[in-house]
């Protein structure tokens, strides 16, 4: 007697993006130079996630295994990269992935919906 929410978890993705960095700034703050680059990029990528779709299609009663699906999907990026020296950089990203799986509204039908996942990561580079 109650709602079962439906989850989709992320485990992992890697993949390939064709990155481009179309504008760089310099900006002054306080007699300091901070140096940027603006990326962007398009790419491919293959996931791998959790859900619990088993859940939803039984009687409510019981115990069901999460369900693991795999998928290709269409991805993007842009970032913003801060040069703190010559050899260290901290960047910014954000990156969405575009995906199709089935639905999950009617369990017994072979329509695909698309979903979307989004990251946002902060890093530090070092460059040799």
């Amino acid at each position: 007697s109650g709602t079962i929410p439906f989850r989709r978890i992320v485990d992992q993705y890697y993949g390939a993006y064709f990155l481009w960095s179309p504008f760089y700034a310099k900006v002054n703050t306080f007699n300091k130079i901070i140096y940027l680059d603006w990326v962007l990029g398009v790419g491919y990528a293959y996931m791998s996630e959790t859900n619990n779709r088993n859940e939803l299609g039984g009687s409510g009663v019981g115990t069901f295994e999460n369900e693991s699906e795999s998928h290709h999907s269409i991805s993007w990026d842009v970032g913003l990269k801060f040069y703190l020296s010559s050899s260290f950089d901290i960047r910014l990203d954000l990156t969405a992935l575009h995906y199709q799986t089935p639905s999950v509204i009617n369990l017994d039908s072979e329509e695909k919906n698309w979903f979307s996942h989004y990251d946002v990561s902060l890093s530090l580079g070092y460059k040799f």
